[in-house]
């Protein structure tokens, strides 16, 4: 069993009720995991949506998905290996 503080980094925050709609970034986002094998990388300064969007996104999709919050501890590669490795546990126990 994990640490609390290090079980939340492996659950998507909740979207909030109310969203804009975002039917063109939704495209994007579909667009770029089937063009690029099945990752997306989004970007943006602090507070500008992106977790709202990506979290609106997969609760969109029914297709599993795998969520993982980095902090700098993940510079290290064994570090960042355990965690993605954690993380897709969740969808793939094998």
């Amino acid at each position: 069993m994990l640490p609390l503080f290090q079980a939340t980094r492996y659950h998507l925050p909740l979207p909030p009720g109310r969203l804009t709609p975002r039917p063109r970034l939704f495209v994007r986002l579909d667009e770029g995991v089937a063009k690029d094998g099945g990752l997306a990388l989004v970007t943006a300064p602090p507070g500008f949506g992106k977790t709202t969007l990506v979290s609106a996104w997969l609760a969109a999709r029914g297709a599993p998905w795998v969520w993982l919050s980095l902090d700098a501890s993940d510079n290290d590669p064994r570090q960042l290996l355990r965690h993605l490795v954690i993380a897709l546990e969740a969808v793939a126990p094998a």
